[in-house]
């Protein structure tokens, strides 16, 4: 029951995290993250809230995950992507560069937080073990099927995602292009350094 509670209370922390570096990047205004440039650029076509946006396109995805392999599906699953939608327009309705006394802050560090905390919080989710994010599902099936790093399959899924919004007319700049070169690192290296905290304890 205590491990249970740690992990779920990990999961909802990661969630927020996550969704907190999303809105970062998104706030840096220098290109969004891929799963934010593929979601803008549908938002051209559909208006509705980025973070509704958000939770549709996950659900989406943890169903394809459920029919790829049900181990990438979990409880923490459902509160990750329904919980990352939740938080970015709750960040995103808030004016986080006063309220954080963000606006001298240089765009390009702003990005690079956003993007190292968007990796974190993944990574953390991760590590509970509760489940898995709605690319994290894909990256994973690809990095086993295909015997390539977690990393480099995250870059290429990565790549469609951004590809697919620049055709729909999505936010891209460097913001976009360091996300989907650090991203990918960041989760596998995260992923790694809270594994080697709990073997260590």
């Amino acid at each position: 029951m205590k491990h249970f509670l740690i992990d779920y209370t990990l999961v909802v922390i990661s969630t927020a995290v996550t969704a907190f570096g999303i809105t970062m990047v998104l706030l840096a205004e220098m290109g969004a993250d891929p799963i934010s440039t593929f979601l803008l650029g549908v938002l051209n076509f559909i208006p509705i809230q980025f973070g509704t946006g958000s939770q549709i396109f996950s659900l989406t995805f943890l169903v394809i995950n459920y029919f790829i392999s049900r181990d990438f599906f979990g409880f923490g699953s459902l509160i990750f992507s329904i919980g990352c939608g939740f938080f970015i327009n709750l960040f995103l309705s808030a004016d986080l560069k006063a309220v954080l006394f963000l606006q001298n802050m240089p765009d390009f560090c702003m990005a690079i937080i956003g993007i190292v905390m968007f990796g974190m919080g993944t990574g953390l989710f991760l590590f509970t073990k509760t489940g898995v994010g709605p690319l994290e599902g894909l990256m994973f099936f690809f990095s086993k099927r295909y015997n390539v790093t977690i990393k480099f399959t995250r870059m290429v899924i990565d790549g469609i995602l951004v590809a697919t919004g620049i055709a729909l007319g999505g936010l891209v700049g460097l913001g976009t292009i360091l996300c989907i070169l650090l991203t990918g690192p960041i989760i596998e290296i995260s992923l790694k350094v809270f594994t080697l905290m709990r073997n260590s304890k």
